[in-house]
């Protein structure tokens, strides 16, 4: 049962697979499936892209129940998943809130101006 497998439906059953965690109430797992789309890679490996550790094993739990639902559903017990983490550092993003302060300052550098004037922390 090793069926050729595409990138279009490989992106069909992990959007499936991300939907029915989403309903399930898993919302971390169907935003790490859905922030960045995955690859195929050697036409049996599936490249999940992750961000930061803590997406990475949150996903661990999921792993086998994802890699069984895709050879499942796309008829390749051949398939593989490769946890990735993205470098695209253009969009990280802002978990603390010290991250979050430099973003915004990014964007409106008056607002470090306005937190020196009300002698304000960020880090609490």
């Amino acid at each position: 049962m090793n069926e050729d497998v595409s990138e279009e439906g490989l992106l069909q059953a992990i959007t499936t697979f991300a939907n029915q965690k989403l309903a399930a109430g898993s919302r971390q797992i169907y935003s790490t499936l859905t922030a960045k789309p995955a690859q195929l890679k050697e036409s049996t490996k599936v490249v999940i892209w992750i961000e930061n550790e803590a997406q990475k094993e949150t996903f661990q739990t999921y792993k086998q129940e994802m890699l069984d639902f895709l050879r499942n559903e796309l008829k390749n017990n051949a398939l593989s998943l490769e946890l990735t983490e993205a470098t695209d550092t253009t969009h990280k993003k802002a978990y603390t809130p010290v991250e979050k302060f430099e973003a915004l300052k990014n964007k409106n550098p008056l607002l470090l101006e306005l937190k020196n004037k009300l002698g304000l922390e960020i880090d609490y």
